[in-house]
């Protein structure tokens, strides 16, 4: 009689669609982390300069949708919620100007992918909302004092991102199963 042979084996295989969601995971969490310190910084420029804090409340929208809205502080107007502002500006007749119109007009001025687990594509963009802000971010009212909040926002997602970008991918070694394998 031949011998038997007998070979058994413990090999390790990645699981793909588990590491595929820890990525994505992982990646929407340090996505949130940017955009967060990304508004952290804008509303720390904008809160400097509140008059009716219109254009501060704009920022609170997308502060909401990453959960950041807590660490900006609340709006401080230096005038009354409802303050009318009489004349024009840029052409157009003054409205109302308040924190109310700031949130609502805020509302629709970023957007945020994230994609899905097998193709994480993330995006976000923001655009001024309320047109006093945008006046001042470029210096148009007062030329030469630009306030320039977009540029801190953008070092800020910067600095995130390369401070903790790396925790967005998942150590492989951690999604491997074991299959075992028998042949006789």
């Amino acid at each position: 009689m031949g011998a038997i042979l007998q070979i058994s084996a413990n090999i390790n295989r990645p699981d793909m669609g588990l590491f595929t969601k820890a990525l994505h995971d992982r990646s929407v969490r340090v996505w949130n982390g940017a955009i967060s310190a990304y508004i952290q910084a804008v509303a720390n420029v904008v809160s400097s300069h509140q008059d009716t804090a219109m254009s501060y409340a704009s920022l609170f929208a997308t502060a909401r949708k990453v959960k950041a809205l807590g660490k900006i502080p609340p709006a401080s107007p230096k005038r009354s919620d409802a303050q009318f502002s009489s004349g024009t500006q840029g052409g157009y007749a003054s409205a109302w100007k308040n924190q109310l119109l700031g949130e609502m007009a805020g509302e629709k001025c970023s957007e945020i992918h994230y994609g899905k687990a097998h193709r994480p594509i993330l995006t976000f963009s923001f655009e001024i909302a309320v047109y006093q802000y945008l006046m001042h971010e470029v210096g148009n009212f007062r030329p030469g004092i630009a306030w320039e909040s977009l540029e801190a926002g953008r070092q800020a997602m910067n600095d995130y991102l390369n401070l903790y970008g790396n925790e967005m991918y998942p150590k492989f070694s951690e999604y491997f199963v074991p299959l075992t394998t028998k042949v006789y």
